[in-house]
């Protein structure tokens, strides 16, 4: 939830877009339902390296501004995606 409404608070004001887990249906299926622009990446620890590049190259295409990651798993590859990218990350740990 608190995606969704960040999504839908900027939204109007700002273009936004989000990286979205493939294995969260449900997420995809609102942030869809939003309109907003998003892109799917698994989430698979052994895919770490693999996606921050993918996420990177979709910054040096699209730039934005900040990384936003909830939870453990987000955090890491918003980790790497700051490492490549030098860009702001805010977040929290989603079992806080």
């Amino acid at each position: 939830m608190y995606l969704l409404n960040l999504l839908r608070h900027f939204g109007q004001q700002h273009e936004v877009s989000a990286a979205l887990a493939v294995e969260n249906s449900l997420m995809i299926e609102r942030v869809r339902e939003l309109g907003v622009p998003f892109r799917t990446y698994s989430l698979s620890y052994r895919g770490v390296s693999s996606v921050s590049r993918q996420l990177a190259e979709w910054h040096r295409q699209c730039p934005f501004d900040v990384i936003h990651a909830n939870g453990r798993r987000s955090q890491l590859f918003g980790s790497w995606l700051q490492r490549r990218t030098g860009l702001p990350m805010v977040g929290a740990d989603a079992d806080s």
